[in-house]
């Protein structure tokens, strides 16, 4: 798949969500059934609390969604429920 067709299914299928109120920003929301965070890595604790708290915080008016946080690196310390923790492919 090339890139601009991997970009058009994006955009035919996900939307980015930003939460104004909160001033948060999920990467993907795909039909208020699942919220989707990324970013390359979750190790550094600031880093991890500020994609975290976007996708509670967005999960707040979503909350039949089904939470993702998808990153390059393993992470060694847990993800809170009922976030569920992806490594992307490299």
């Amino acid at each position: 798949m090339s890139t601009t067709d991997l970009t058009l299914l994006l955009e035919e299928h996900y939307a980015l969500f930003p939460d104004y109120r909160d001033r948060f920003q999920v990467t993907f929301f795909v039909d208020e059934s699942q919220l989707v965070q990324v970013c390359a890595v979750v190790s550094d604790s600031g880093t991890r609390e500020r994609e975290l708290r976007a996708l509670l915080s967005a999960a707040q008016r979503f909350p039949r969604a089904q939470l993702t946080l998808v990153t390059l690196q393993p992470s060694l310390e847990p993800m809170p429920e009922p976030v569920q923790l992806r490594h992307a492919v490299a």
